[in-house]
C-alpha cells in the first residue's frame, strides 16, 4: 500500500498558502532621479548632470522618456531645454543626463528648472523629478578680479 508522500504523490491542494520560500516573482524596478545644484558661469555653459537610478536592477530593457520645463529658469535663457528617451539594457542599474546650464553676468539670485521622468516601460516611476537649482557665478569687481571677465 503507497501513502501519497512515500509513492511521490502530493498532499498539495495546488493553492498557494503564501509561506512557500520561492522567489520567482520578480519585483517590479523602479526609477528616480537626483537633485542637482551648480554654479553658473559668466559666459560658457556648464553640464548639470543627472543620475537616473534603476533599482533593483532589470531582466528586462527599460526605457524612460525625459523632458526639461521651465520653473524661475527659462528655457534657452538660463539653459538649454532638451527632452529624449533613457535606454537601461538588462543588468543595467544607472544611466545619467547632461543638461546645459547657460552662463551670464546677470545677478538675479538662485533659479530653479526641473528634468522630468514620464511614459516609462517595464519600470516604475518612484521619483520622477529632478530639480536643478542655478546659482550666480562668483560676482568680480575691484577687490574680486575674475579672469577674463572685463
Amino acid at each position: 500500500m503507497c501513502w501519497p508522500l512515500s509513492c511521490g504523490g502530493s498532499t498539495d491542494s495546488g493553492v498557494d498558502s503564501g509561506d512557500s520560500d520561492d522567489d520567482s516573482e520578480e519585483e517590479t524596478p523602479s526609477l528616480s532621479i537626483n537633485n542637482v545644484s551648480i554654479q553658473e558661469g559668466y559666459t560658457d555653459s556648464k553640464a548639470a548632470i543627472f543620475t537616473i537610478e534603476l533599482n533593483p536592477v532589470a531582466s528586462k530593457v527599460v526605457t524612460v522618456k525625459y523632458k526639461t520645463m521651465n520653473d524661475s529658469a527659462k528655457r534657452e535663457v538660463d539653459y538649454t531645454a532638451t527632452n529624449g528617451t533613457i535606454t537601461f539594457p538588462i543588468g543595467v542599474k544607472s544611466k545619467t543626463v547632461s543638461i546645459s546650464v547657460l552662463g551670464d553676468k546677470i545677478e538675479e539670485g538662485e533659479e530653479i528648472f526641473d528634468v522630468i521622468l514620464y511614459d516609462s516601460n517595464n519600470a516604475e516611476l518612484n521619483d520622477d523629478t529632478g530639480v536643478v537649482t542655478i546659482t550666480d557665478a562668483e560676482l568680480c569687481n575691484s577687490t574680486n578680479w575674475c579672469e577674463g571677465t572685463y
